[in-house]
């Protein structure tokens, strides 16, 4: 589970983060999707499933693009991907 909690407001041109719909239940891409872009206030938040296929843009503004990221996942999760010694 990941928490994006902008600290700015975002837009598509600011680089917000923008997510592949649907993209976590897909073992490969599907270019045939276009990405989602939500606009967010600053202290607005998404929350996504990790496995969701997500990034985020250049920032082509004058401002800033500032965020606070949070992931939870299980300590099994963490062993599997050799994060956890």
């Amino acid at each position: 589970l990941t928490l994006w909690l902008p600290l700015d407001d975002i837009t598509p041109e600011s680089g917000g983060i923008r997510y592949l719909s649907g993209s976590h239940h897909d073992v490969t891409p599907n270019n045939e999707r276009a990405p989602v872009t939500p606009c967010l206030r600053a202290g607005e938040a998404t929350v996504h499933d990790a496995a969701l296929w997500h990034s985020t843009g250049s920032n082509a503004t004058d401002s800033w693009r500032r965020a606070l990221v949070a992931s939870l996942a299980p300590i099994s999760s963490a062993k599997k991907h050799g994060t956890w010694d």
